[in-house]
């Protein structure tokens, strides 16, 4: 099947293949300090360490000094030496632990107190978590632009999230309580979460955010049934592959995305009314895996962009949640062309040449295999496909 050479190219390049990256050396470090969180270490100590695994001292020192900065390890200079102790993580209660700084913290309890106070004096609705984010993101970027936010799953939230037990003190300060009343009154006029976050996505113009809500919601209400309906998610599922082919992804998640619109889009098109819905569930939790992917990138960029955080500290903090991502990604994407019809080739001369290579396709000659391996890291599929003669 074709599918099966696709996705034999695919391996041969590696797109398929999750990879660990630089990311390991910090999160090697940091667990080499919390084997003994009492002990004073070096750089050489921490260097020559079995965890660290041999990284050079220059390499050891230069992420010391940055988790340092960030109060997650002690810098100590005692007797003319400098020593390095684990701390317990100001990030416990944040958003993959990534820390905020304690004032930062002491003023968004403030502004969620103020929030909640003003939101029962403008409605009677509850008061959700994305209402709450929204109108903190608002409000910070506005007056407090330097406490980090980034995009996410569901657009823009606060690293430091709200408690609900928290009973943190309002503001004090009234312009900035009537700026909170404004933005509970214009979020009160909404009747559902779906409805706010494409408000949110329009006013920003995040494009990729606004399809991917769409093609979401559109997803969950769809009628196998309804063929206008179907054609609707099929045009958003196109949009949305080409949206994302113009995002700077890894070539992993670019790879799987691809392959993913590719597979959706046609159990959409051609699976039967009854096979389609027995099978939105799944399609419905491929794509909240899918996204979930994509997110996690869009969560370290827009920190980058930002300059709250450095690439090279969001590579520590972040690396193990994206392998994992991509992995459950790449897993769903199986199960989805476990469930795909099988892609039907036309009887004309293009079909006649795509079957000859389906045929023979278990074994390339090493002449082949030779140029596949040569071209295959800088070209795309369907660019390798032209280059065999079977465009």
């Amino acid at each position: 099947m074709i599918v099966t050479i696709i996705k034999s190219l695919h391996e041969v390049r590696g797109d398929y293949m999750p990879k660990r990256g630089r990311g390991d050396v910090g999160r090697a470090i940091l667990d080499t300090l919390d084997t003994d969180s009492g002990k004073k270490w070096t750089v050489q100590e921490v260097s020559a360490s079995k965890k660290s695994n041999g990284t050079n001292w220059e390499t050891t020192k230069r992420f010391l000094d940055m988790f340092s900065e960030f109060d997650m390890v002690r810098k100590i200079d005692e007797g003319g030496k400098t020593f390095y102790q684990t701390k317990r993580p100001v990030g416990k209660k944040t958003l993959y632990g990534i820390p905020v700084r304690k004032d930062h913290r002491t003023t968004l309890r403030e502004i969620y107190a103020t929030i909640r106070n003003e939101w029962n004096m403008v409605t009677k609705k509850r008061l959700t978590k994305t209402v709450m984010h929204k109108i903190a993101v608002d409000f910070t970027e506005k007056e407090y632009p330097s406490i980090p936010h980034a995009w996410y799953l569901f657009g823009q939230v606060m690293l430091f999230p709200p408690n609900t037990h928290d009973t943190g003190s309002p503001l004090s300060d009234q312009k900035q309580i009537r700026e909170i009343r404004a933005r509970c009154e214009y979020y009160s006029r909404f009747d559902d979460t779906h409805e706010i976050r494409l408000d949110c996505y329009k006013r920003k113009g995040e494009k990729i955010y606004e399809c991917k809500e769409n093609l979401y919601h559109d997803l969950v209400n769809l009628s196998a049934k309804n063929s206008s309906q179907r054609r609707r998610l099929r045009t958003l599922v196109t949009e949305f592959k080409l949206i994302m082919g113009k995002k700077e992804l890894p070539s992993t998640v670019a790879t799987l995305t691809e392959d993913f619109c590719s597979c959706l889009g046609r159990i959409i098109r051609d699976m039967s009314d009854k096979r389609l819905e027995e099978a939105k569930p799944i399609l419905i939790e491929a794509f909240d895996k899918m996204w979930s992917s994509i997110a996690l990138y869009e969560f370290s960029r827009s920190l980058i962009e930002k300059k709250f955080f450095s690439e090279e500290f969001l590579d520590v903090i972040l690396a193990e949640k994206k392998l994992t991502t991509e992995e459950t990604f790449y897993e769903y994407l199986e199960l989805l062309e476990s469930i795909a019809p099988p892609l039907t080739l036309p009887d004309d001369e293009l079909g006649k040449r795509f079957k000859e290579v389906i045929a023979k396709s278990k074994e390339f000659s090493p002449e082949e295999k030779k140029k596949i391996e040569k071209s295959i890291d800088s070209m795309s599929t369907s660019e390798l496909f032209r280059d065999l003669g079977i465009d």
